[in-house]
């Protein structure tokens, strides 16, 4: 797939894949016990406008493989209260119990000399809906797509939304 085909046609497939993931996870968090309540979750498929500028800075506007250069064009990410919640989340298996996670590409984020010491703090699963669920008809349609599962505490999901804008993005706006 190429930038004009995920402007064209699969914008929208993306959205979808992440709001399927999204209630998914939903639903495997209320019927788990022991599993914390995120204080929020929230999902997108990643816009036009930002898959443009993050292919442009990454010198890959032309190419056909969007889909395998960047992880994120479906997203969903859980916000937790706190770091034992996101243990207590992490320690349940529910990410790998019910999607099949690509571990090649799964990342852990946090202060390190790689990201220039970024305070930046999450995790980052990407993930695909598993063969079982794209046996099924209402699934079929994501074979192949993946969506990346980002996890972190509130107060982390704050600083990242600010410093996101301000450092990452500050030409835009």
């Amino acid at each position: 797939m190429n930038f004009d085909e995920y402007d064209g046609r699969y914008h929208a497939a993306y959205g979808e894949l992440a709001n399927v993931v999204k209630l998914l996870l939903e639903k495997a968090i209320g019927t788990t016990a022991g599993v914390p309540s995120p204080q929020s979750i929230q999902s997108r498929a990643k816009s036009v406008a930002s898959l443009k500028a993050k292919l442009e800075r990454r010198e890959l506007l032309a190419s056909d493989a969007v889909q395998q250069e960047i992880r994120d064009l479906a997203g969903v990410r859980l916000i937790f209260y706190t770091n034992t919640d996101v243990n207590r989340f992490l320690y349940s298996r529910l990410i790998p119990e019910n999607f099949q996670v690509h571990w090649d590409a799964t990342r852990v984020h946090h202060p390190t000399d790689e990201n220039a010491r970024l305070r930046y703090q999450a995790i980052h699963y990407t993930v695909s809906l598993n063969p079982q669920r794209l046996t099924l008809p209402e699934y079929a349609a994501f074979s192949g797509m993946r969506c990346e599962i980002q996890i972190q505490t509130i107060l982390n999901h704050a600083w990242a939304e600010s410093s996101h804008d301000i450092l990452y993005k500050p030409a835009a706006g």
